[in-house]
């Protein structure tokens, strides 16, 4: 049976004018109670569900109202009729006045019954199925005709249709054309061949659906469409013809799921706008929200160049009601196609959670322009952390598209994309700009434009494509502090143009190296040289929480063409120093430079590269250090600041050049590095003991360093500046030394027993070469830094080597005294010239040094029977003769005032008192050691 209602039988006004609709005024009418379970006209003194709806109509049914019937209206005037008796027997009654087609009439339910579909009703008829006991009336359409409807909507249809659950059509559930003021809330539709709700333009009359409410701001108003044949609800329009607003409202719906956890999704799209405009889908104030999960194609669809000015806000796309739950459309969260432009997905604190789908967001087809997409959580829970990803990308814009956005510049207007394929994929199209999103943690890169995976930059930018593929940022620099971060870089693209760069804080890295973009950092405007050149140096006032570990950026030109993400820049990438270097004079000193690196970051580790520079102390930023003098021609030196970039370890120098020092040389046997000879002695034992007065301050230092038997062999082995103490082993030929800078000590083997250990600077660049002399052959034996080997052959079994610098060039040169004719033989290291002469006694000791002023070494002996020195003079060959001294005593000639000249000193055993003839400062006497000790400085006196 086709039951038709030709009115509307009431409405809602307060509700209409609640949501911005119109209505025509109607007349209150009846209210009409169904409370026969038959479906048919029977004369049974109940009101069936056809009688109720032909009553409403027309005002009376085909006959006379029984008592009983006219017991189920409340609200009309009706008079006994003039034909007595009715069907039943008793009073038959007419209509009078209240009720019918002039009237807005409501039909209530006060028990379900079995209509046949489909139900067609009249322009602005309402019915309510909530029964007594609070279940709803059950329209069942098994059985009829093929693509028939539940309940047809006449076109122009104002009705308010709630509380039903209407199941098993053969067609749709709700079918309506050019719906005036429609209502939709409280509805079960299910399982329909075709549409769960259908409304489209009526040709017939000329008009699209407008004003029409599915669902409600109320938990009694939610409609559940779910499982059915096509499209959970679909709104058609003309796209030409009545293009005034329409208005629209879908809200607080579960869409392709009965209770907002199962899936169970509509076989189409879970909302399809074809042509549609103005319809807002989703509750602008974010107080309910549609749960559009579980389709089998898009959650919701937007097709056709019509159809603009839509707004989704405020809804779950593809998870449950939690937000959190993965419960997917098959497609896109959010389809727009067909050339539908100027449509709203999000705004500022009103997106949608749009996850777990296969595209979150996909636009596509020729002039699907200036959509935007904007406050959405794609791929993410609104708690920025949960992971709902869409396995496609988090939103994809096709070709023949443009201008579109995605985010924007407002509170609240960027997108949170996380947990899908690519961010945003521009896979065509121009002037698309990406603005502020919040991108990160998805699988490939945060955007990618073009071919899939990164775009290399172009110089010139002159390339076509996507988004004009437009070249991004290269950050070369980043600096974060708790409060700042401070970001420099390059950007290369077309020649005098201005671009806007967007800076992204991150926590991890893409694995591309490429960035993404989880906190937005800032701005800042670029404007390239006529080569396409621009440079950047920003900071903005961040905490080092939002920076996070990585920066990236991007690029967008004044088309709103925005690039990809540039590579990104660990904030640990970068360590500088300040200043960068030193030009240190001859005498060294000390000094201190700054180490800079973002805060958290690993710490940097500063670490001399050379024995005359010792880096003192570091507190985390500053560094100081000490150069030591340069007795020694010009040198080179760094210290190395070693620090984790985020990837490997590395460094960055401080780079020290020292001017150069007298060819005097350092002085000897000074461990303190002050350039004078310091009083030192060893004290032979099991562990022998090394004592000397520093000269620097007068204290006394003391190291456990060797054992009787040991040649005390003590030099600067490091280039620091001081005396290293060491000593040789003659059993095994190892050298054993203590560094001065640290007080480690090395050992190495060099040379064999009956050797004599002759360390000296060979070579001229201030740090001492290990040597041997070895009597049996006459071969002299030295060990370069390197570790190469030279052996010159220079003496006779018996000679005593006596090196010194005796050209005054800044190397010692080979030089041996023959006791037996008193001989002495130099090898010149200026050019390998010999010179030989007599002087001295085999009883005699050589005490060569620099005695005079002309920075060259002369020969010299002490002789013990007279106590007496004699020098020969370098310069002219004459000699003089000193007495200072006793038989007994042992010359100790050093530097003991720092003046480069070698003073006549010697060391009395017998009261441990050191005597020193002071070049400049006189005579001094030291009490220093005791009886058995070996005065240091005596070490090389044969």
């Amino acid at each position: 049976m086709r039951i038709i209602v030709m009115k509307r039988l009431s409405i809602l006004i307060l509700s209409v004018l609640a949501l911005g609709f119109s209505a025509a005024p109607v007349f209150g009418g009846a209210t009409v109670t169904v409370n026969a379970a038959t479906s048919g006209f029977v004369c049974d003194g109940q009101m069936s569900f056809p009688e109720a709806v032909f009553v409403s109509r027309f005002g009376t049914l085909p006959r006379s109202l029984t008592a009983g019937e006219k017991a189920q209206i409340v609200g009309a005037t009706l008079a006994p009729s003039p034909n007595q008796p009715a069907c039943d027997g008793g009073v038959a009654w007419d209509v009078f006045d209240g009720i019918g087609s002039a009237f807005a009439d409501d039909i209530l339910f006060s028990v379900n019954a079995a209509p046949s579909a489909p139900i067609i009703l009249g322009v602005n008829d309402d019915i309510n199925g909530l029964l007594p006991n609070g279940s709803k009336f059950v329209i069942d359409g098994t059985g009829s005709a093929a693509s028939t409807a539940c309940i047809e909507l006449e076109r122009g249809s104002g009705s308010q249709i709630r509380n039903f659950e209407i199941r098993n059509c053969t067609g749709s559930g709700i079918w309506g054309q050019g719906s005036l003021g429609a209502i939709f809330e409280g509805l079960v539709i299910h399982n329909n061949a075709e549409f769960g709700i259908s409304l489209g333009y009526s040709l017939g009359i000329q008009k699209n659906v407008r004003n029409v409410r599915i669902g409600g701001d109320q938990p009694q108003h939610r409609n559940l469409i779910y499982s059915n044949g096509e499209t959970g609800i679909s709104i058609s329009a003309s796209s030409s013809a009545d293009t005034s607003a329409q208005n629209i409202s879908i809200l607080n719906n579960y869409i392709g799921t009965s209770d907002g956890t199962s899936d169970e999704g509509n076989t189409g799209s879970g909302i399809l706008l074809q042509e549609a405009h103005e319809v807002t889908i989703g509750d602008p104030t974010c107080a309910t929200k549609n749960i559009i999960s579980g389709n089998n194609n898009d959650g919701i669809t937007i097709t056709g160049t019509a159809a603009k000015n839509n707004s989704i806000l405020c809804n779950n796309i593809g998870v449950g009601l939690s937000g959190t739950n993965a419960l997917g459309n098959v497609f896109s969260g959010v389809a727009i196609l067909g050339g539908a432009n100027n449509n709203l997905i999000g705004t500022a604190g009103k997106g949608n959670v749009i996850g777990s789908n296969n595209f979150g967001v996909f636009i596509a087809d020729a002039n699907s322009n200036n959509n935007a997409v904007k406050g959405n959580y794609i791929g993410v829970a609104l708690n920025a952390t949960t992971d709902v990803g869409n396995s496609a990308d988090g939103v994809l814009v096709g070709t023949s598209t443009t201008q579109n956005k995605v985010g924007g510049s407002g509170a609240n207007e960027a997108n949170t994309i996380a947990f899908n394929k690519n961010g945003i994929r521009v896979e065509g199209g121009t002037k698309h700009r990406l603005q502020r999103n919040r991108v990160f943690n998805n699988d490939q890169l945060g955007i990618d434009i073009g071919q899939p995976g990164v775009t290399a930059n172009d110089v010139g930018d002159g390339d076509t494509g996507a988004n004009d593929l437009q070249n991004f940022p290269v950050i070369t620099y980043v600096l974060a502090t708790s409060s700042t971060v401070n970001i420099k870089g390059t950007l290369n693209s077309i020649a005098s143009r201005t671009y806007t760069l967007e800076f992204f804080g991150n926590t991890t890295v893409d694995g591309t190296g490429y960035g993404e973009g989880r906190n937005f950092l800032g701005e800042a405007n670029v404007t390239t040289n006529a080569s396409g050149n621009a440079t950047f140096d920003v900071t903005f006032n961040v905490p080092v929480a939002t920076t996070g570990q990585y920066v990236s950026a991007t690029a967008t030109d004044p088309n709103d063409n925005t690039s990809e993400f540039s590579s990104s820049r660990n904030i640990c990438s970068n360590t500088l120093i300040s200043p960068t270097g030193l030009i240190a004079d001859a005498a060294g000193g000390s000094g201190a430079f700054t180490v800079i690196r973002s805060t958290g970051c690993s710490a940097a580790s500063p670490v001399s590269n050379n024995a005359w520079i010792t880096v003192n102390s570091f507190n985390g930023s500053t560094a100081a250090f000490t150069v030591a003098p340069n007795h020694g021609p010009q040198r080179a030196g760094s210290i190395s600041v070693h620090y984790n970039n985020g990837q490997i370890l590395t460094f960055v120098n401080f780079n020290i050049t020292q001017a150069e020092g007298s060819a005097a040389g350092a002085a000897p046997f000074d461990f303190d590095g002050d350039g004078k000879t310091d009083p030192s002695i060893v004290r032979p034992g099991a562990n022998s003991e090394w004592w000397y007065v520093q000269s620097s301050d007068g204290t006394d230092r003391a190291a456990i360093f060797g054992s009787s038997g040991d040649k005390i062999v003590p030099a600067d082995f490091t280039g620091d500046g001081k005396t290293d103490i060491a000593y040789w082993q003659p059993s095994t030929g190892y050298w054993y030394i203590i560094r001065s800078e640290n007080n480690s000590y090395y050992g190495f083997p060099f040379g064999a027993n009956g050797d004599v250990p002759v360390p000296a600077d060979y070579d001229g660049d201030g740090t001492a070469e290990p040597a041997v002399f070895r009597p049996s052959t006459g071969i002299w034996y030295i060990l370069g830094q390197s570790g190469d080997v030279t052996s010159v052959p220079f003496g006779a079994a018996g000679d005593r080597p006596v090196i010194a610098d005796y050209d005054g060039d800044g190397k010692a040169d080979i030089a041996v005294f023959r006791p037996s004719n008193g001989s002495w033989w130099l090898r010149r290291s200026t050019n390998g010239s010999v010179f030989a002469t007599v002087f001295g006694l085999a009883t005699d000791r050589p005490v060569p040094g620099k005695y005079t002023s002309d920075n060259k070494a002369d020969i010299a002996f002490w002789r013990p029977s007279n106590g007496t020195w004699y020098v020969l003079r370098s310069e002219d060959n004459s000699y003089y003769e000193v007495p200072f001294g006793t038989s007994g005593d042992i010359p100790v000639p050093g530097d003991y005032d720092g003046d480069g000249r070698t003073d006549m000193s010697v060391f009395r055993p017998s009261t441990a008192i050191w005597y020193l003839q002071r070049s400049s400062a006189g005579v001094g006497v030291v009490n220093f050691g005791a009886a058995g000790d070996i005065p240091v400085p005596a070490a090389f006196v044969p």
